[in-house]
């Protein structure tokens, strides 16, 4: 099958230079040939998980949960749901938790949800809502299944102090005096 590349008005590209140039991840097959990532285009929606073997790049919107080896999902694109990738790209946006070895949040980004990565990188510009905690890895089966090997131990969250409304302020400590008592 053979594809026309955007930009490339003599026809038919090379698909190697082409992934490199643009928001996709350049990977090989077991020819040695470059690989194109699958792509749910701009004008599509899918209500449901979208579990793949390979790359995928989301141009368009998905209801449900993403896992797959790589992961682009390209701005203005949107997920409603998990991503689970070894390798996580955002351009648009994600609400829901996401879980990658390499994560990457370019400045025009919207997160709502946890990150679990071994590697974090967030352009400034991008807008995250959750917590981040490093993890193993992550890795994907042949099946498109995706595993977390083991999360890393994390410290217990202590609870804030809570400050009730009308309490009179906090105190000196014991054997401390204030200039005021003086």
């Amino acid at each position: 099958m053979s594809t026309k590349l955007p930009g490339n008005e003599s026809g038919y590209g090379d698909v190697h230079r082409y992934l490199n140039n643009n928001s996709a991840a350049a990977t090989v097959n077991k020819a040695g040939a470059p690989a194109m990532a699958s792509v749910i285009r701009k004008d599509i929606r899918v209500v449901g998980d979208v579990i793949c073997s390979g790359d995928v790049q989301l141009d368009g919107i998905v209801e449900g949960n993403l896992q797959s080896r790589g992961a682009t999902i390209s701005e203005g694109a949107h997920v409603h749901g998990s991503v689970s990738a070894e390798n996580v790209r955002i351009l648009g946006s994600v609400t829901g938790q996401v879980r990658g070895n390499n994560v990457m949040l370019a400045k025009s980004a919207k997160v709502i949800g946890d990150i679990l990565h071994q590697s974090l990188a967030i352009e400034p510009g991008a807008f995250l809502d959750g917590q981040c905690r490093p993890i193993n890895s992550v890795t994907t089966q042949n099946d498109g299944k995706t595993t977390i090997l083991r999360d890393k131990p994390t410290l217990p969250q202590q609870p804030l102090p809570q400050a009730v409304v009308g309490s009179p302020a906090p105190t000196s400590p014991v054997g401390v005096k204030s200039s005021r008592n003086s």
